[in-house]
């Protein structure tokens, strides 16, 4: 006979075993439970299975799964994870989640270990980690560089813990100081500042000389041109063409001569009387009292002082407020200078009445009187003057004082005598000079002078 066939799992109760047996073999007559053997058979049947219930072995329910012949939970993984996917989640093996420690990224179910721990993103920045706490897990920008900045100290770069800067260090601008600030001076030239380069280096300061000088506008830089009034004059350093007699003026020219003095960048003549009178100034022809004008630096024939109250002391160009003494005498100009000027002249008085002026006087004040003179044709007798003192302008009345002065000498002399105080009365003063013998003689130089004894 030939064996049965493979019976079937039961979907409740007890299974149906594996009908089988001999010819024309029998229906299964068990109950619940394992199967029989078909009676009658010649050999017993095969192939039975575990019934769904308490049969040849303990059934899943629906929220089980099978694993290696034993019922687990669905959510539960089957054999354990390890390896690159070493936590179960709901019954897969992955891998670790952001902030969970890790050794390589193959760990990471984002693929990024970064700083020792897995990370939402690579996190390769200078400045940025994923480690920061509160933030773990997560790449954030950070104050402590992932390798030591470039440079140190002043120009030394950071973290500044700023989104915008969380890729790379920061640097001091290069306007930042790390050392000697800019200078310059007419002696050392021109030194820069020590900056900081904007890479983490300190630039050190340099120093160079200046043709030109420094700059006058308060920069602390070489200038690219001399100052104002100053110039090279032919060398490599910018000198002063203001005042120097050396080099003055924009030609740097030599003064000398007639002309020695520089002033506001032009050669002048003077700067005081004694340089009109020397043997350079010679040449000028202003004589041997000549004066300096302290207004154009220019020599010039002798001035009155301001104290002499004579009108046209000095006979210049004309005789203009003198007169004759009286209708007896004559007086002329003459083209010769009591000092020797070339430009000025004098007057020629002829006759016992001479030369006269009254001027202005205040009664009670000290006057000193002097003149220059010359006796003419080679007279001998003497030349006189007289100061009288009067109340009227006209000097017309009877005199209420009285000087007088003489002198012989041949040739322009001086002729002058000790101060003399007006009366009390006095408001006008009568000069005179004149030749003895009615002879000739010329004056100039006349002074009444309530200041000091000087024309």
């Amino acid at each position: 006979m030939l064996a049965g066939t493979g019976g079937s799992v039961s979907a409740g109760g007890g299974g149906v075993a594996g009908s089988g047996g001999a010819t024309g073999g029998a229906t299964n007559t068990g109950g619940k439970g394992g199967g029989t053997t078909a009676t009658g058979g010649a050999s017993p049947g095969t192939g039975g299975m575990l019934g769904g219930g308490g049969g040849g072995a303990t059934g899943c329910t629906s929220t089980q799964k099978l694993c290696s012949g034993t019922c687990i939970a669905m959510t539960d993984c089957c054999g354990g994870c390890s390896g690159n996917t070493p936590v179960c989640n709901n019954g897969t093996c992955v891998g670790k989640a952001n902030g969970a420690t890790c050794a390589a990224k193959a760990e990471c179910s984002s693929s990024n270990c970064a700083d020792g721990v897995c990370c939402d993103m690579a996190c390769t920045g200078q400045c940025e980690a994923c480690n920061v706490a509160t933030k773990i897990g997560t790449c954030s920008p950070s104050t402590t560089a992932r390798t030591a900045c470039k440079g140190t100290g002043t120009c030394g770069g950071t973290c500044d813990g700023m989104q915008a800067h969380r890729a790379a260090c920061v640097f001091p601008s290069t306007s930042t100081s790390c050392g000697a600030a800019a200078s310059c001076d007419s002696t050392s030239g021109a030194t820069t500042a020590a900056l900081c380069d904007g890479a983490g280096a300190c630039v050190a300061s340099t120093t160079m000389s200046c043709m030109f000088g420094c700059r006058t506008d308060g920069m602390p830089l070489c200038a690219d041109s001399c100052p104002t009034n100053q110039s090279l004059c032919g060398g490599s350093t910018c000198v002063d063409t203001y005042s120097t007699i050396a080099h003055c003026g924009p030609t740097c020219t030599q003064c000398k001569n007639s002309t020695p003095e520089c002033y506001q960048g032009k050669c002048v003549q003077c700067f005081n009387n004694t340089e009109c009178r020397d043997a350079a100034h010679t040449s000028l022809g202003f004589g041997t009292s000549a004066v300096c004008n302290v207004s154009t630096h220019l020599c010039t024939c002798a001035t009155k002082d301001a104290g002499n109250v004579l009108t046209n002391p000095g006979f210049d160009t004309n005789l203009t407020g003198w007169q004759a003494g009286d209708t007896s005498s004559s007086i002329s100009f003459a083209f010769s200078d009591g000092y020797f000027c070339g430009g000025s002249g004098s007057a020629s008085a002829t006759g016992f009445g001479g030369i006269t002026q009254c001027a202005r006087i205040t009664g009670g004040q000290s006057y000193h009187f002097g003149v220059m003179y010359f006796l003419q044709g080679g007279a001998t007798s003497p030349v006189g003057c007289s100061v009288e003192f009067h109340a009227n302008s006209t000097c017309t009345d009877t005199a209420v004082g009285f000087s007088s002065f003489e002198g012989s000498a041949s040739g322009w002399a001086p002729l002058n005598g000790t101060p003399t105080t007006a009366p009390s009365n006095a408001t006008y003063a009568k000069v005179l000079c004149a030749q003895f013998e009615a002879g000739t003689v010329l004056v100039d130089q006349v002074y009444l002078n309530a200041a000091n004894d000087s024309f």
